[in-house]
């Protein structure tokens, strides 16, 4: 494929991700998984793909040309105009090998393309790539079912030492009644010996008597050295191995293997450290002219203006371990990583549905047992009741919590001009919400207060971030030393190079439709694996 051809492919990726796609409804029918084609126009100038309009129109062609997309019913080429196209990748199998045999295209243009060699190719690449999605994810639920299969044997191995511990107690049972028994038998045969004695039977026969009663008790004493069931059961529990989980693996995606495109480490401005936004991942543009969205500033006192489709605003962040770290930040605490961001929602959105937290593409490698994976889970859910964890043990683990309870400070001001420094420290104020977060007296309640307020989903429901206000969040935490990689648990550091399989920490924001308000990625030279010289 020639090198244009290349880049109008990954362009029509990059457009799929930042247009509109949703079924929508024209004349009383449905159609599934469609865009507007004025709407991607607008996308392909506003971002910088086109000089105008009419370029736009004729990228939208190339694409079309390609087999990319297509417009629902086939009768037009892309317009600027309110039409509705879908790309091949959002088909169902066979749709659109039905929808050209059933319905002949009414443009003349539309038809030649149809009949050009690049046009069925392309539309062979995109049955294949549906047919390896669906591949994917069959395989993703078929781990997923393994690993809970591996569950139930542990489950089941748990059962087996249980009925074991109850058989060695039977057979201690068993040897507590032979000893018993052999003494019983010992006490017998003390009293025949008296017994034949007094009254005068032949010696013989009492020595035969004594005889085969020793015996008996040498057949018993035999019968219980040969039973060593605490040997038996110390072998087994020396020589059973513990159910390791396997770590769920899958090929990396063109959009996950981009996250490895990072700045030489001898190019890291924070090295161990590396803060970027990965605009293969989020559309976000840093707003300073000054700074590399590749390379950005930790424990800076400029801001980092940046600005995505749906949030537009600023950032600090602020780690400790490091040489610039800066004393009123971390001296006399036990912080390890300071948040600030300021700005404005660029459409109204509920509390309810935006979240912060970590979430990764891969699998997490190295887990241990799934019932320490488990008491974690719970002791960060404790911590943040609306702190949810998804497909730990999965291809996409996340860990997600509301933004509105799990935030430290949170202050809303009407204007730019009232908004606090956020290179200084403020104080909480969400009076502006309403009376449900402030005192009688219209003065604003406290962090904590607000926190176990907003841990209800019921009262997220009540409350929506707005497009007028000014929002500035405060985050911290003590647990995760990003200097070095490792997560304090109060038992002990573990290096989290080895579970996160190649993966950042993420600094971010989001709605429930995946929507990023901000997304910004910390990379730690231990997590960047380095190229071999024979590869």
């Amino acid at each position: 494929m020639a090198g244009e051809e290349m880049e109008t492919v990954r362009l029509a990726e990059e457009m799929r991700r930042g247009v509109s796609i949703k079924d929508r409804m024209y004349h009383l029918q449905v159609y599934k998984s469609c865009f507007v084609g004025e709407q991607a126009v607008h996308w392909l100038v506003e971002q910088g793909h086109a000089a105008d309009a009419e370029e736009a129109v004729e990228i939208g062609n190339r694409m079309l040309l390609l087999g990319l997309l297509h417009h629902v019913c086939h009768e037009h080429l892309f317009q600027n105009a309110y039409l509705f196209y879908r790309f091949n990748l959002d088909e169902e199998d066979g749709q659109v090998a039905d929808a050209m045999n059933k319905k002949k295209p009414k443009h003349k243009t539309l038809a030649k393309i149809m009949q050009n060699p690049s046009w069925s190719l392309a539309k062979e690449v995109a049955r294949v790539q549906r047919s390896l999605n669906k591949v994917e994810k069959n395989t993703e639920n078929g781990m997923e079912s393994l690993a809970a299969a591996l569950q139930q044997v542990g489950e089941d191995h748990t059962r087996v030492v249980d009925n074991l511990n109850a058989l060695k107690q039977g057979l201690n049972g068993l040897n507590r009644s032979l000893i018993s028994a052999t003494s019983l038998l010992m006490m017998l045969t003390v009293i025949v010996i008296l017994a034949f004695h007094s009254s005068r039977v032949p010696a013989f026969m009492v020595l035969l008597l004594c005889l085969f009663h020793l015996l008996e008790v040498y057949r018993y004493g035999q019968k219980l050295q040969r039973i060593h069931i605490p040997d038996y059961f110390n072998v087994y529990q020396q020589n059973v191995r513990p159910i390791e989980p396997i770590p769920l693996t899958r090929a990396p995606s063109l959009q996950e293997t981009s996250l490895q495109h990072l700045p030489p480490l001898g190019e890291w401005r924070h090295r161990p450290l590396l803060l970027r936004v990965n605009k293969s991942l989020v559309n976000t543009e840093v707003l300073n002219k000054d700074m590399d969205r590749n390379n950005l500033p930790i424990n800076g006192n400029t801001p980092i203006e940046f600005e995505s489709p749906y949030f537009k605003g600023r950032i600090l962040v602020y780690i400790a371990g490091l040489e610039n770290s800066p004393d009123n930040i971390f001296a006399g605490r036990r912080r390890q990583l300071q948040t600030v961001v300021q700005g404005r929602f660029k459409k109204e959105v509920s509390f309810n549905d935006v979240f912060t937290g970590q979430e990764w593409f891969r699998p997490l490698l190295n887990l241990p047992s799934i019932w320490f994976v488990n008491l974690v889970v719970s002791i960060l859910s404790a911590v943040s009741p609306t702190m949810k964890a998804s497909g730990i043990t999965s291809g996409k683990p996340s860990l997600l919590a509301k933004l509105a309870s799990s935030s430290q400070v949170i202050c809303i001001s009407p204007n730019e001009e009232s908004a606090p420094d956020i290179t200084a420290p403020y104080d909480e104020d969400m009076s502006a919400v309403g009376n449900l977060l402030c005192q009688e007296d219209g003065t604003p309640i406290k962090a904590g207060t607000r926190k176990k307020l907003l841990s209800s989903t019921s009262t997220l429901r009540k409350l929506s971030f707005n497009t007028r206000d000014v929002y500035t969040f405060s985050f911290w935490q003590h647990a995760l030393d990003l200097s070095t990689m490792s997560l304090n648990t109060g038992i002990g550091n573990f290096e989290l190079a080895k579970y996160l399989n190649s993966q950042p920490v993420a600094i971010m924001a989001k709605t429930r439709q995946n929507e990023y308000l901000w997304r910004f990625e910390l990379w730690h030279e231990s997590l960047v694996v380095q190229p071999s010289n024979s590869s």
